[in-house]
């Protein structure tokens, strides 16, 4: 099996978060152009541009392979203020405002449940702060479409947030049943491999312990199946007492490392 595509969440976030970058770097480049040659909102371009840097120079990153965790959560907080800044500063009838619709799905996808629920509620206070700010507007008055537009954002974030909490709730079920021994819960043999030839960095510090029980055979021959099983749970939770510290591998049927 391979081990890689247990790390699928974020290997598609990666390949997200990349080619979000070359679309948002593309369309701020152009909304800056448009805002300077047309509208003349020259803050707003401004910060339009240097959002389209941050997205092309994080892309070509990205292309390169160099992740970085700071990525995802600079892009999220820089269309986040861009967006509240253009809404802030520029007419309402320019529907900049609309963006922000998007963003909940955004932060779900690139920083996950934890984040999203928290930039999500902050984004909602912020941009009712702006909009109830800039009210009365004539293209921005009618307290039915407020309503509405609330309604739909929480649409939004509900649908992204259960999605997202279901989707790493499988993941991590898919990882457990891959790496796990069902009896036990100790690791099972791809899940040691991985730990040794991909977690450990430094291995100089390093000790080993291969437990096998002697006559294992006989207790499953007197007793039955089950009691024997029962006898490897509680020796597998007494090994993960005893070696808090470190890792507990069931690696066949009565060794463990």
């Amino acid at each position: 099996m391979d081990i890689a595509a247990l790390n699928s969440t974020k290997i598609l976030r990666k390949h997200v978060l990349k080619w979000m970058c070359l679309f948002f770097g593309l369309l701020s480049f152009i909304f800056a152009v448009f805002n300077l040659s047309k509208n003349h909102f020259y803050i707003v371009a401004g910060l339009e541009v240097c959002f389209s840097a941050l997205c092309f120079y994080i892309f070509i990153q990205l292309v390169k392979n160099k992740q970085r965790n700071w990525y995802a959560i600079t892009v999220c907080m820089t269309v986040t203020l861009v967006i509240l800044c253009g809404t802030f500063l520029a007419s309402l009838k320019n529907g900049l405002f609309l963006w922000a619709f998007s963003l909940p799905i955004l932060y779900y996808l690139l920083l996950g449940r934890k984040y999203g629920i928290m930039l999500s509620a902050t984004l909602l206070v912020m941009q009712s702060s702006v909009l109830l700010y800039k009210l009365p507007s004539p293209y921005f008055s009618s307290f039915n479409l407020a309503l509405n537009l609330l309604f739909i954002y929480i649409i939004i974030w509900v649908i992204s947030h259960v999605f997202e909490g279901n989707r790493a709730e499988f993941s991590k079920r898919l990882k457990n049943l891959a790496l796990l021994d069902p009896l036990t819960g100790a690791g099972n043999r791809l899940s040691m491999s991985h730990y040794f030839e991909v977690e450990i960095k430094d291995k100089s510090q390093l000790y080993l312990f291969l437990i096998d029980l002697d006559h294992f055979k006989q207790i499953n021959d007197e007793y039955g199946h089950d009691v024997g099983d029962k006898v490897l749970v509680e020796l597998a939770t007494l090994f993960r007492i005893t070696f808090a510290k470190g890792y507990v591998f069931r690696v066949e049927g009565e060794e463990f490392f």
